[in-house]
């Protein structure tokens, strides 16, 4: 009452994560009224959204429900997690594994009879068994490690809040993502309880992936919020990229279009024989700048665009194995080794290293080039030139070489 009256527009009753509601809904063995079969597991969530309703008619109503519970899990051999010992009792399952989706569908045709407008579906609790709902990289100080592939988690929760058998009972549509709040007020015309995820952060990177594969199908927009994680394992039999590393499945995702359009070239010699020398810098195109097309140079990255061992090693193989003739070093405005000393760099990276910083482009290049022509090794080069890339305008200007 006190909600409404201060202009909130629904409340959320929190049917999860190890609350008293959640609790209750797992009361297989409790004795009275509010235990054993589904009806009296769950007639005190039933009772509290009744009373909302007959003393606040005006209020709508969600619930967020864990759909299928587990026992509490604990370290085991190695840190990997495991049921405690006993008997244990779970709604939507034996505590072990969720058996179907039977009492989760039929507790959501309850709900939407009792005009629940929202259903966040989320599952187990964060606090005794987190693999259920939110694989991360590490586990909390008192966790465990999940006891299988942490995806297969995730996929079981996508499935248990995907449109189902509850959405389309007596002509209901299918199970929904929970709403924006701009659908607010559509919840006083008693749509069937709508499902969305909720609490499904891999680490959180995940999360995005997840939703959108749900959105693709119409089944899902925004994402819960992150939490406590559970954590990722080493596996020798899942590669590493499925194990939460969103980007690097990205960029398997998209060679394999690559794959499909690819041709290969005759040979690794550059057709215009120049290697190029520049800044690892990602907002760099090198080819794009200098009008270059993939198999005309080689191209030599590293911080700051700097000649160190490793580029003589690298020039040495361009121009005596593969037929370089003309080298270009490449440095920018605005780069990360400029302004900066070497001992602040080792201050921030804990390496005892030369970091070869950037006091002045034009002193920094021409030091770089007259080591190419002092390298004996290297040979000559029909050309060693150096150039400075405005990173703001894109234009390239020669450094002439004293």
């Amino acid at each position: 009452m006190v909600a409404h009256a201060a202009g909130f527009a629904f409340v959320d009753v929190k049917a999860c994560h190890g609350y008293l509601l959640h609790e209750l809904l797992s009361g297989v063995d409790r004795p009275g009224p509010f235990g054993g079969d589904l009806e009296g597991r769950s007639r005190f969530l039933c009772r509290t959204i009744s009373g909302i309703r007959d003393r606040v008619p005006g209020l709508a109503v969600g619930v967020r429900l864990s759909a299928f519970a587990l026992a509490p899990h604990v370290p085991g051999p190695n840190g990997t997690g495991v049921a405690e010992a006993g008997v244990h009792h779970a709604f939507g399952g034996d505590g072990t594994e969720p058996e179907g989706h039977d009492e989760v569908d039929r507790l959501l045709a309850v709900l939407a009879d009792l005009g629940v407008g929202t259903v966040c579906v989320t599952a187990g609790s964060p606090y005794y068994c987190p693999h259920a709902q939110r694989p991360a990289f590490f586990p909390p100080s008192d966790g465990y490690l999940p006891p299988r592939d942490p995806l297969v988690d995730v996929a079981r929760l996508v499935g248990v809040a995907a449109p189902g058998p509850a959405g389309r009972r007596a002509g209901r549509p299918a199970a929904r993502p929970a709403p924006a709040l701009q659908d607010v007020q559509r919840l006083h015309d008693r749509p069937a309880p709508r499902a969305g995820v909720g609490l499904l952060p891999v680490g959180r990177p995940l999360q995005g992936h997840a939703g959108a594969a749900r959105a693709d199908q119409g089944e899902a927009r925004g994402r819960g919020r992150p939490g406590r994680p559970a954590a990722l394992s080493p596996s020798n039999t899942v590669p590493a990229y499925s194990l939460g590393m969103p980007e690097i499945r990205r960029l398997l995702d998209a060679n394999r279009a690559y794959v499909d359009d690819h041709h290969g070239f005759d040979g690794p010699r550059p057709r215009r024989r120049i290697a190029i020398v520049t800044c690892m810098d990602a907002r760099i195109d090198v080819f794009a700048a200098l009008g270059l097309e993939l198999g005309d140079a080689h191209v030599i990255r590293n911080a700051g665009g700097r000649v160190t061992d490793d580029v003589l090693r690298s020039l040495a193989l361009s121009s005596h194995a593969l037929g370089t003739t003309s080298v270009v070093v490449m440095q920018h405005t605005r780069c990360g080794l400029a302004g900066v000393s070497n001992t602040e760099l080792e201050e921030v990276t804990g390496a005892g290293i030369e970091f070869f910083v950037i006091d002045d482009h034009v002193e920094a290049l021409r030091s770089d080039l007259q080591r190419i022509r002092d390298t004996p090794y290297l040979g000559v080069f029909d050309e060693v030139v150096g150039f400075v890339l405005d990173i703001d305008t894109g234009a390239v200007t020669e450094v002439v070489d004293t």
